[in-house]
């Protein structure tokens, strides 16, 4: 199961995030017992580790904690948080998630993440 089925589409998550989940770059680890929708690359060295995006709910009297919208993690999945990012700003949390997802990503698959990344930007751009 994905986010929209755990969590529905009130969440409102990223559409350049749930584009890369149909591509197979982000991994879906959404699960209803977590308090949000999460999104991870994994270290292909160690699956237990690499980056993560948290979505909290848009609206802040919704979210099961007191947070801003969205959380970016670097570590151990299950335990210590190396590096975060605790932001409201959309593009400042994907930015973050994207830069730091490339170093854990094999090296085939970069030119095609830097791609979406560049498109990403135009699109927010405009």
């Amino acid at each position: 199961m994905g986010w929209l089925e755990e969590f529905g589409p009130d969440y409102e998550v990223p559409g350049l995030i749930d584009f890369m989940v149909r591509e197979g770059i982000v991994e879906d680890l959404s699960w209803q017992n977590d308090a949000s929708p999460s999104f991870a690359v994994k270290d292909p060295q160690d699956e237990g580790r690499g980056v993560r995006l948290w979505v909290a709910h848009p609206v802040m009297s919704l979210r099961e904690f007191e947070s801003k919208r969205f959380l970016v993690e670097q570590g151990e999945f299950a335990g210590e948080t190396e590096w975060e990012l605790d932001t409201n700003d959309l593009e400042e949390a994907v930015t973050a998630f994207l830069r730091r997802a490339e170093k854990h990503m094999p090296p085939d698959r970069r030119p095609h993440f830097d791609g979406l990344v560049r498109e990403w930007r135009k699109s927010a751009v405009s």
